[in-house]
């Protein structure tokens, strides 16, 4: 349903490189304002699965054990929704592409819900914005509502609290990648390649998009990051406040895999609202950033009228 158009491997401009260094000039301690270090959490028993009911037609939560979480906290959910016509007799043998949306910070599997209650008026504005990036018709297409972590920033964490040896680990990008994408395919009649496969996301969820699509461009046609927050750092008051890691730093992300977004013809898309002020400078700089790399993207920098409220978003 997406195809992905040939690209010419162009080199980063000098501009990006003194960005790249100066951004990884800052160092990557941590200090500590928790008592304890790591995050807060509060009911780790639905950190990565959360409670649901009475969801809408052709929604279904599915749950499954990941090998990157420690039991009794090991159990993953995500909500998927199938269009109309996904079991009509006649389309038993369609296959169907897939947009993964990412929620934000403190978000879930539910998250979705609670900014569209009318759950058609913002599934087709997602698949609408889709098939936008990619410059094709509106398709038919499957959805699925990850959980991520409510404060994970989309990252595989590697320190005592939350590495993978810890207690309670919190290894977002492996699950998405290693084991929510091959659970749908296997669950569903998907275009199980980066042609059928497409990544948006909201504020942390913008960055999780476009962290987990330039870190495997070969694997999604398209990425959406609307309202993209914490692209070079954690900007919430808890123990991680501060500069990413180096390697979780987009800049960092987009310096090392500019060679293989470009050779994917991987389709980028940056929006943000007209009132959404803290989110104005980060876009630009990755626009700013992206364009020294060469790397063809569309962005959109003052949608009118728009906050940082998702559903305001389509």
């Amino acid at each position: 349903m997406y195809t992905k158009p040939q690209t010419k491997t162009v080199v980063c401009l000098l501009l990006f490189v003194i960005m790249v260094a100066a951004v990884t000039a800052v160092t990557t301690t941590h200090k500590a304002i928790a008592q304890n270090g790591g995050l807060n959490i509060n009911n780790p028993s639905q950190y990565w699965n959360s409670p649901t009911s009475g969801l809408p037609n052709y929604v279904t939560h599915h749950t499954f054990t990941s090998q990157y979480l420690k039991a009794p906290y090991n159990i993953v959910g995500l909500n998927v929704y199938t269009p109309p016509d996904y079991n009509l007799p006649q389309n038993q043998g369609k296959r169907y592409p897939v947009i993964y949306f990412l929620h934000g910070l403190n978000g879930d599997e539910n998250n979705y819900f609670s900014y569209f209650p009318n759950l058609n008026s913002g599934l087709m504005g997602m698949i609408e914005g889709t098939a936008s990036t990619n410059n094709l018709p509106v398709p038919n297409a499957i959805v699925v509502l990850v959980n991520g972590g409510a404060q994970s920033f989309y990252n595989d964490f590697k320190d005592q609290f939350h590495g993978p040896n810890s207690d309670f680990p919190i290894q977002s990008e492996s699950i998405i990648i290693n084991e929510v994408i091959p659970f749908v395919d296997a669950t569903y009649r998907t275009i199980a390649n980066g042609n059928g496969r497409a990544i948006e996301g909201f504020s942390m969820g913008g960055r999780g998009a476009l962290k987990l699509a330039f870190n495997h461009s070969e694997m999604f046609c398209s990425v959406v990051a609307y309202a993209g927050a914490g692209y070079e750092e954690v900007p919430i008051n808890n123990y991680y406040k501060g500069p990413h890691p180096v390697e979780d730093r987009m800049s960092t992300i987009l310096a090392t895999n500019r060679s293989a977004i470009l050779q994917n013809g991987l389709q980028i898309r940056l929006v943000v609202g007209s009132q959404d002020n803290a989110q104005k400078a980060p876009n630009q700089t990755l626009h700013e950033q992206l364009n020294a790399c060469g790397v063809s993207h569309q962005y959109e920098p003052s949608l009118p009228g728009v906050k940082h409220d998702y559903a305001q978003y389509y």
